[in-house]
Parts: structure tokens; C-alpha cells; sequence
């Protein structure tokens, strides 16, 4: 059984087998975090982690061997009954995607051998129990097939089937009494009991942002949970209640330990973290408690204990430690490093620059660890997309780093809103008792100590007005390098978590694209223990950090901030000066490299290069662009499939940012039939299946070739100009042509297209096929197909599993739709028919605006009293009219309209601006996007095609007060089919204003746009 082709750590995984390309992989185990352990006697043990790793010892961790778990994922948990039953599971992140693909392993020898043994809807598994060969649970993130993320197997694990309760966001810890019976922990402090096989909530006090990651019961109706922040809480109910322990526990707990490992046996309980130095133990029930020195600073993730005095604990870098006195003291048995080589310290994930981590960790074994200070996982994320801390964990250990790991108590806005820094600091300071920045200095000062790296790389020192938050970082980063070399910084570091001073010898700062340092990384370089470019290299991580497939730099450029190695003025690369051995304290064991090797590297490349030439040469001719499609099979035919399957996703978002989405989707096309377990496959399927789906591209096609042969071109009146170059307060007179008629044939050749690629992927990832964002296009095509039914039994099964979130709206408004009766479960706007043609000069006195009801966008943070909008929209045969009305916004600075015509698709960034969508066929996935801005400058794209430039028309006026808008957009421009009285479109409008906040009618409300959460359009 094929499960997916893992590229970013260069293996093939076919029929579950593990083929690495080079010895990289295998140098990368010694120090494979480790996040589970569990010994079934005083001898009998197993730890698993990263990249597939499972360590073994039959002498109580005298020895541990390596077993082949013929996985490169991430395995999280291991589950033993005796010495030779056993299960591993865990799972990975599907690049662009970001659903999960989860595994179980299962044993019968001792982990001799390995098989797979889960079914492929399984999504990512964080912990498992089995309480006899055949019962066992299983918890982990949420799917559509899993909605609660928690299933139960009666069968070994060769089955599961999903909990029923509240669907969740994901969960990080379990504990079981029976598989009836037990406790869940998860993400945000998030608590619940398993009833009968039934998911409910649980009662806990409030725990602001953090995450509860492990949870042990004790006894019948005891049990621990422990969390970031120095989060410890007991029940005494079995879950259903949670208390703060009998006895307050040490301050230092509080100061900077995040507890991510719990163990208990009886009375007893163990509790560690990060930083690893101190394990935290209460002999009594949490009567009273004690600190025991580990000797080692890196993170604990897991401990267990076979009885009070023996127990294991790992960790960060491959550590497994060992007690024999019940915790007092700590030996290390093994790890792969006792350090960092370098820390890199950033805000945001998209800013860190992989491509240096796939240089000096994935091909140079510098052991790396990469820290993101503010947290962007709390706002506006699918329940069913992984979570942004696991993902970016995921991709730096794809690049070779030993962790990725995310500050908890730093919470940023979601992106796009362009915050300034003292806006952020007040987020921080309400989420950390007005002391943010204090803690964010400490908490930087106890990585530093922790890690104790030679290299410190973050932000440049920019303009404060350039890159705001970056600056307020890079000073932070610098103060925190200085205090951690100074004693009499933080003293409590020393004396309760046990972490001395470090001196950093080197900080770099990383510069902004395109701007070369005093050290610079050509990205294009072959990594020669990588077998492809650092560029190539980093492509795929980058995939687990985005959405949008993007290229990465071409180079990245670092200034030396503090330079402390001798012979300072050598800086041939950021590790210039510092020797650290291969094998080290700091730096892994390096593979040779074999010259065939090499050689065969550098034809790849050249021929990748040699490829992306033409590729970027075929725009110049349409002729040029369709051949190359048809050659490109033959052209990839022998490379590196992960490369080929790079260059033809890359040559169809080429294709389509030019317009030319035929061939972007005739290249799609290609990358899935000849590579199906790319991991750029289920990102080019949704697409094909969205696509042929989409009745606004379907419209969009059928209008481009009609303008373009010469046929039913739109007439418009001469004194009326379009968006593009209207003026501002023109006044117009509108006159619109015949009405093209639709192209049935065409419309149902689209459909069949998207139905055949559906099962096509069902067959293949069915985990994916499953998504909303797939079967609601699907269901879609059924209606429009003349298959009502089919798409009925589809909105049945949404109604019957799924919470009542947007999706369920979504379902649930076709049954309404049909029977409007009772409340709507989505926002409806009422579309009047116009009885007269409005004046369009951008004031908003029509009798047409005065006799239509408008609907108002809010902030779902409440803070938009001073600045309110409101949206009109009214249609008649020709136009659908649309009307704005938004109060400035106070302190946001209003720029000028220029003088001269609008320019064709402005960048509105940085601009107060308004966004409506159109979804002509309630497909929620494709739709028709145009943005008005203060100044009544325009831009449209139709899902995400900006080629699609319809011909419609502005007019703005603005006061010291308020600015509006009248628009008229022809309807022939959407759609073939003029409205009719009850005809049902979907919509979605909101509102941004860069540094104040946004506004939304769509709901669930976020930056970023989400089509499922777009209201109905009644036309009256």
C-alpha cells in the first residue's frame, strides 16, 4: 500500500518502505527528537520520535538499538503489551494542504518488524492505548471522517472507528481506564472526558493560552494534567472537574517552565519540561513537593516509570536520561548532541530562512533549533488544517533541524491586518499582566541558556517605520545575547531552573529579499549530502508553512550584528571562525560524499535548470506555452520525481498567473496522472477539482474565447469608462449589450472532468477527498449536472457529523433553501430589483438607496464603534449595483487619489478598502472578487486569476467623515444567467483598515478570506 511520497527529508515511502537517496537520513536519527517512552518491565523498553525513529533496549537502557520502522514521519506514541505486542503511531502534514495523514505501526516481535497497520483516512495520531490485542483508542487531530479526533479500534488497529461528541481542534494527551472511560487534554487549555464511548466536555478553571499537553489518571477517579506556563491541575472526579493542587507549588515553577512530561505511580508524581534542568515531584498527592537537578537543559517531552524509583525520560536531540532513586538523580543513557550550533529566534514562520537550516543542518549536520516569539495558531484556522506550531516543528525537521518550536504566551493578530508595535505590545500585555515585553525578555535569556548556541540569527535592524515588529525583535534578540552572558541578569535561572550563563560568539541578523549582507547564501548552491539545491531543498518545509505555493529567495543576506570569534574579519559563512567536529557536542556525524554521487547531482541540476529556462521563455508565444505542455512529460521523463513534480506545479501557477488557466490545468493534470504520490499531488487536485467545478471560471472561459474570436463583445457607451480609468467622481450613464448565452456543452464537459478527478482521489487520498473544500464543489457539479440527489446525500452527511459550524451552515442552507422555514443558518442580504438606474457619482441619495436595506459589517473584536460600514447592493437586467458607505477610521492616515485615471489592479494593501465575493453556485470554494478602496480605486481578480479585468464601473466621494462608493458591475460579466425573483447566490463582504482592525458580514470573520463562511444573496 502506497503512503506518500515524504520528498522534504529526500526518501520515497512506497509499500510503506523507506528508500533514502543518501545517508542524510540516517545521521539524522541520532538525534531525532523523541516525544513518547514506555517500559513494560525493568528491561523492556521502546522511545520514538522524529523521522520515524524507534529506539529499543533489552537492559534497562545500558544499550539502545535502533529498530527500522520503515516511516520517516514523526511517530508520537508507543503503546506495549508485554515484551513483544506493541504499536507506534504518529503521521505527517500533506504540504500546502496542511490536513494530516496519520499511521499505525503494529508489532508482534518486539519491534523487530514493523508493519502498517491503520487505515488510510486516519488523520495524524498523537497518542495511543490498547488494553488487549484487540481494544484500543487512539487520539489525535481532527478529519472529516474523525471529527472529535478520537477513535476506537475492536480489531487491533487494522480498523477505527470515530468517537462520537463535539468535533475539536486537537488533542495532545489521553489516559484511559477502559475503552469506555477515560481523559483528553489538548491545545489552549482544552479539557475533556470520554463517557461510554461518548466525547463531553470538562469543567476547568480558566487557563488563558496554554496548551494542557499531558494528562495521566492515577487511580479510579484521580488524575494529573500538566501544561505550558507551569500549568498543574488534579482531579478527583475522573476529569470531569479540575483543581489547582493541595499545596501551592514552587515559584519556579511558574518562572519560565513549560511541563510537556507527566508520569504517576500511585501517590507519586513526576513532572518535567522545558527547560529540561529540574523534574518536579510530589511523593503525597501534591502535599508537598520537590526540585531534582536532571543535568540536562534541552526540552523533556515524555517520562515513565515502572515503579517509584525506576523511570526514563527523552527528549529534544535524542536524549534518553534514567532514575534509579525515584527522580533524585538522572544519567544520561544516550543522545545525539547536548546542544544547539544555532538558534534562530523570529515572529512569524514565514520569515525564517529555511534554505539557511537545509545548508547548515540538513547538509553540514550543525544541530539547529529554530524559535518563533509570537503565536498566529489562535485566530481563524479549519479545525481540520494542523496546527501552525506542529507544522512548524514538521518543517524544520524536514530541513535537518533537531526543533521547531512556538512561544505560547506571545499572540500575534492574524495576518494582514499591518499592526504597529505598540499594538502588539498591548496584545502581549493583556495576555501577560502588562509585562510582556520583561517576559519576553527572560523568556529569550532562558533559550539562550538552554540551547547555549554558537549562533544567534534573527531580524535586521530596520527603520522603525519599515519593519516595525522586526526591529522591536532584533533589539529584544540582542538585549536577551548580552543578559545571557551576565550572571546578574536573571538569577533565578541559575539558582531554580539550573541553567548557567551562556556567550553567544556570533549574532547575525537576516536582511530583507534581494539586499546582500556581509554574509550572503546563494540558495541556488547543490547541497551535496542533499542530492538538489538548498532552494529545492526548502521547498517542500515551505509547503508545510503556507498555503500558496511560492518561490523561495535566491539568496538570503545577513548583516553581523556581534561578532565575538577571533580572526573576526573571515566570514566565509556564518560558522566562520567556530569549529565544532563532526560528532560532537553540536554537530552530527557527516556522511561521505561519493563522487558518482555528485556527479549525478550536478546533471539533475543542470537539467532542472536547463528546464526552468524554457519554462520561462514559453510566455513569450501563446504556441510556445501550449507546446511546452504537450512536450513536458517527455522533458521530466527520468528526473528526480520530487524535482519533476516541483517544476510541473511550477510551470501551471506560472501558466495561470498569466491567465492561461487551460494550461495551468492541463499541467496539473499531467503532475497527477505521472506522479500521484507527489506531495504537491492533493494540492493539484483539490485545485483541478475546484476549478472544473467553478461555475464563475466556467463563465470566465466561455466570455474569454467569445471577446477573443470576435463574438457577442460587450457594446458600452462611449461617455462611460470603466473602473480602470474612470475618475474618481465621474458621473455616469449606463448602457449595457446582449447577453451571451451559455455554452451547455462546455459547462458539462467541465463537470464531468471534476467528477472523474473526484474518484480518482478518493481512491488515492481519501483523507483528503473527504474535505468540505473538495465535496461541496463537487456537490456543486451533482446539482448543476442534474444530480440532486447526490449532492442531497452529501449535505445529509455534513447535517448528521459535523458540528454547527460553517460548514454545516453550508449544508444545512440547502435544505433551508429548499424550505425556507424558521431562521436561516446563514447571513442573508436581499438583492431589490432597481426599479430605476442610479446616478453614479458616489452619492448616495438615490431614491434606489434609499429604498434598499443595507447590511453592516462589524469587528468581531467589538472595537469598530468609531469607524462603522455599511453595504448596499440592489440589480435590474443588466447590473448588479453595489454601494458603500465607511466612516474614516480615527488616526489611520487617508492617502490621496493621484491625479490622472485608476490604475488596472492597484496594490490596496496599505489602503482603508472594502471586499466583496461572488459565489454564482454555492460551490463555497471559487468566486468573483472585487475590492473598493477610500480612494475608489479598484481591483478584481476572479479566484485569484487577476487577468479576469471586467468592464465596471466606480464612483467615489469622500468627506472629512465618511467615504462611498457606487459601483455597477455588469451582470454578463458574472454570469450567462440573468437572476431571477428567489434566485440564491452566496456573498461575502468585509472590510480592512491596515493598523485598525477589519469588519466582516462574512462569518466566521477573519483577514483572510473564507469562502464557507459567505451568507446568501436573495435576489427580490
Amino acid at each position: 500500500m502506497k503512503i506518500g511520497l515524504w520528498a522534504a527529508l529526500v526518501v520515497c515511502v512506497v509499500a510503506g518502505r523507506v528508500e533514502a537517496s543518501g545517508k542524510g537520513l540516517v545521521t539524522q536519527l541520532d538525534d531525532a527528537e523523541l516525544v513518547d517512552v514506555t517500559f513494560v518491565d525493568d528491561e523492556f523498553g521502546w522511545a520514538v520520535g522524529d523521522r520515524g525513529v524507534i529506539w529499543h533496549t533489552q537492559d534497562g537502557g545500558q544499550t539502545w538499538k535502533r529498530q527500522l520502522s520503515d516511516v520517516a514521519c514523526r511517530l508520537n506514541g508507543v503503546c506495549f503489551l508485554g515484551r513483544q505486542q506493541g504499536w507506534a503511531v504518529g503521521g505527517w502534514t500533506n504540504p500546502y494542504t496542511h490536513h494530516t495523514t496519520g499511521i499505525v505501526l503494529h508489532t508482534q516481535d518486539g519491534g523487530r518488524h514493523w508493519t502498517l497497520r491503520s487505515s488510510k483516512e486516519l488523520p495524524t495520531v498523537r497518542s495511543i492505548k490498547f488494553f488487549d490485542d484487540r481494544n484500543g483508542m487512539a487520539l489525535g487531530e481532527p478529519s472529516p471522517m474523525y471529527p472529535t479526533g478520537v477513535a476506537y479500534t475492536d480489531n487491533g488497529g487494522k480498523n477505527w472507528k470515530a468517537l462520537p461528541g463535539k468535533s475539536s481542534s486537537g488533542w495532545l494527551s489521553g489516559d484511559f481506564l477502559d475503552p469506555l472511560t477515560g481523559v483528553i487534554s489538548g491545545r489552549s487549555g482544552e479539557l475533556a472526558v470520554v463517557r461510554r464511548r461518548t466525547l463531553d466536555n470538562s469543567r476547568t478553571p480558566p487557563v488563558g493560552l496554554r496548551g494542557a499537553t499531558c494528562v495521566r489518571l492515577s487511580g479510579e477517579l484521580e488524575g494529573w494534567m500538566v501544561g505550558e506556563g507551569g500549568l498543574v491541575l488534579q482531579t478527583r472526579d475522573l476529569g470531569t472537574s479540575w483543581q489547582l493542587p493541595n499545596s501551592r507549588l514552587p515559584d519556579a515553577a511558574f518562572r519560565g517552565f513549560d511541563f510537556h512530561a507527566l508520569a504517576v505511580r500511585g501517590s507519586h508524581c513526576w513532572i518535567a519540561g522545558s527547560p529540561g534542568s529540574r523534574v518536579l515531584y510530589t511523593p503525597d498527592n501534591g502535599k508537598s513537593w520537590q526540585w531534582f537537578e536532571t543535568g540536562h537543559h534541552t526540552p523533556i517531552l515524555a517520562m515513565s516509570f515502572i515503579d517509584t524509583e525506576r523511570g526514563w525520560a527523552v527528549g529534544a536531540l535524542g536524549a534518553i536520561l534514567a532514575t534509579a532513586d525515584g527522580g533524585r538523580t538522572w544519567t544520561r543513557q544516550r543522545s545525539g548532541g547536548t546542544r544547539a550550533a544555532v538558534l534562530a529566534v523570529y515572529a512569524a514562520a514565514e520569515d525564517v530562512p529555511l534554505e539557511l537550516f537545509a545548508k547548515l543542518s540538513g547538509n553540514d549536520g550543525y544541530l539547529g533549533v529554530a524559535h518563533l516569539v509570537a503565536r498566529r495558531d489562535t485566530l481563524g484556522r479549519p479545525k481540520q488544517e494542523a496546527n501552525l506550531p506542529d507544522r512548524f516543528h514538521e518543517a524544520m525537521a524536514a530541513l535537518g533541524a533537531c526543533r521547531g518550536q512556538s512561544n505560547w504566551q506571545f499572540p500575534m493578530p492574524p495576518a494582514g491586518l499591518g499592526w504597529k508595535p505598540e499594538q502588539v505590545i498591548e496584545a502581549w500585555d493583556q495576555a501577560n499582566d502588562g509585562h510582556s515585553l520583561e517576559r519576553l525578555q527572560a523568556a529569550l535569556v532562558m533559550q539562550i541558556r538552554a540551547w547555549r548556541p554558537d549562533v544567534v540569527v534573527t531580524y535586521s535592524a530596520t527603520p522603525h517605520h519599515v519593519q516595525p515588529l522586526s526591529h522591536l525583535l532584533n533589539q529584544a534578540v540582542l538585549s536577551a545575547v548580552d543578559r545571557a552572558a551576565d550572571a546578574t541578569w536573571y538569577p533565578e535561572q541559575k539558582l531554580e531552573a539550573g541553567l548557567s550563563t551562556w556567550r553567544v560568539r556570533k549574532v547575525l541578523g537576516s536582511l530583507p529579499e534581494d539586499v546582500l549582507g556581509d554574509v550572503n547564501l546563494d540558495c541556488a548552491q547543490l547541497g551535496v549530502r542533499l542530492g538538489r539545491s538548498l532552494s529545492d531543498y526548502a521547498a517542500i518545509p515551505r509547503g508545510l508553512l503556507q498555503a500558496d505555493v511560492t518561490a523561495g529567495r535566491n539568496a538570503w543576506g545577513f548583516h553581523v550584528l556581534q561578532d565575538r570569534v577571533p580572526q573576526a574579519g573571515i566570514r566565509a559563512d556564518l560558522l566562520s571562525g567556530i569549529h565544532l567536529h563532526p560528532g560532537g557536542e553540536a554537530r552530527r556525524d557527516l556522511p561521505e560524499v561519493s563522487q558518482e554521487n555528485l556527479a549525478a547531482q550536478m546533471k539533475q541540476a543542470q537539467r532542472k535548470r536547463n528546464l526552468e529556462t524554457i519554462m520561462a521563455r514559453s510566455d513569450q508565444a501563446p504556441q510556445g506555452a501550449a507546446a511546452l505542455v504537450g512536450q513536458m512529460g517527455d522533458l521530466v521523463r527520468g528526473m528526480d520525481e520530487t524535482l519533476a513534480g516541483q517544476l510541473l506545479f511550477n510551470l501551471a501557477r506560472q501558466h495561470f498567473e498569466q491567465g492561461s488557466s487551460d494550461l495551468a490545468a492541463d499541467t496539473m493534470e499531467l503532475l497527477v496522472q505521472q506522479y500521484p504520490d507527489h506531495p504537491l499531488s492533493g494540492k493539484a487536485m483539490i485545485w483541478l477539482i475546484q476549478y472544473w467545478s467553478s461555475g464563475e471560471f466556467a463563465w470566465r472561459m466561455q466570455t474569454r474565447q467569445k471577446i477573443n474570436t470576435g463574438s457577442g463583445t460587450f457594446k458600452i457607451d462611449s461617455a462611460v469608462r470603466p473602473a480602470s480609468g474612470a475618475e474618481p467622481n465621474a458621473v455616469m450613464n449606463l448602457r449595457q449589450g446582449t447577453q451571451l448565452a451559455v455554452d451547455d456543452q462546455a459547462l458539462t464537459n467541465r463537470t464531468q472532468k471534476a467528477e472523474q478527478m473526484g474518484k480518482w482521489m478518493e481512491r488515492l487520498m481519501p483523507v483528503l477527498f473527504d474535505e468540505p473544500l473538495v465535496r461541496f464543489p463537487l456537490a456543486a457539479s451533482h446539482r448543476r449536472s442534474g444530480l440532486p440527489r447526490q449532492a442531497e446525500r452529501y449535505y445529509l452527511h455534513v447535517r448528521q457529523t459535523r458540528d454547527q459550524d460553517a460548514w454545516w451552515s453550508c449544508a444545512d442552507g440547502e435544505r433551508w433553501l429548499e424550505k425556507p422555514e424558521g431562521d436561516a443558518p446563514k447571513s442573508l442580504w436581499r438583492c431589490a430589483k432597481a426599479a430605476g438606474k442610479p446616478r453614479l457619482d458616489g452619492d448616495l441619495s438615490d431614491p434606489l438607496w434609499q429604498a434598499v436595506r443595507p447590511i453592516s459589517m462589524s469587528s468581531p473584536l467589538r472595537n469598530d464603534s468609531a469607524w462603522p460600514a455599511k453595504c448596499w447592493l440592489a440589480y435590474d437586467e443588466e447590473f448588479l449595483y453595489l454601494a458603500v458607505s465607511c466612516r474614516r477610521a480615527p488616526g489611520f492616515t487617508y492617502n490621496p487619489a493621484l491625479a490622472g485615471p485608476r490604475p488596472r489592479d492597484p496594490k490596496l494593501d496599505n489602503e482603508d478598502r472594502v471586499h466583496l465575493c461572488i459565489d454564482l453556485d454555492r460551490d463555497w470554494a471559487t468566486y468573483f472578487h472585487l475590492v473598493i478602496d477610500h480612494r475608489g480605486w479598484v481591483a478584481e481578480d476572479c479566484w485569484g486569476d487577476v487577468s479576469w479585468n471586467p468592464n465596471w464601473y466606480v464612483a467615489s466621494q469622500s468627506t472629512d467623515d465618511v467615504w462611498t462608493a457606487e459601483c455597477a458591475i455588469p451582470i454578463a460579466e458574472l454570469t450567462g444567467q440573468r437572476p431571477g425573483t428567489n434566485a440564491v447566490w452566496s456573498v461575502g463582504a468585509q472590510r480592512t483598515i491596515p493598523g485598525v482592525g477589519f469588519q466582516s458580514w462574512t462569518m466566521p470573520a477573519s483577514p483572510q478570506i473564507r469562502p464557507e463562511g459567505f451568507g446568501y444573496l436573495l435576489f427580490e
